[in-house]
């Protein structure tokens, strides 16, 4: 399952869901819609344990690699990856992917 963020630049509001690749549904529901998501590098970020501290502090880690990497966020969409599972056990593994471009 994927939780979705697509977010505009200078803007405090974004739109956030849930959803799956399209590769793994076969209809989709009422009430759903499908969106086209743009070509672009991917930051793909993994981590292991608790929801929902552990992709909380994940959000830091991405932050701070970001700070200190050669690309910058893009004003995109963004997704946080969870897995089936107890999200209460120390073995839960959940992800995030960020859309990313060099830095000016």
């Amino acid at each position: 399952m994927l939780g979705m963020c697509n977010s505009n630049a200078g803007s405090l509001e974004f739109e956030y869901g849930i959803g799956s690749l399209k590769e793994y549904c076969t209809k989709i529901p009422k009430g759903f819609k499908e969106i086209n998501i743009p070509e672009t590098l991917w930051g793909k970020f993994y981590t292991k344990g608790k929801m929902p501290i552990t992709i909380q502090n994940l959000w830091d880690e991405v932050i701070d690699w970001v700070k200190n990497s050669e690309y910058e966020l893009e004003t995109n969409y963004d997704f946080e990856c969870y897995s089936e599972g107890d999200t209460n056990s120390d073995d839960y593994e959940s992800g995030i992917w960020v859309a990313l471009k060099l830095k000016n």
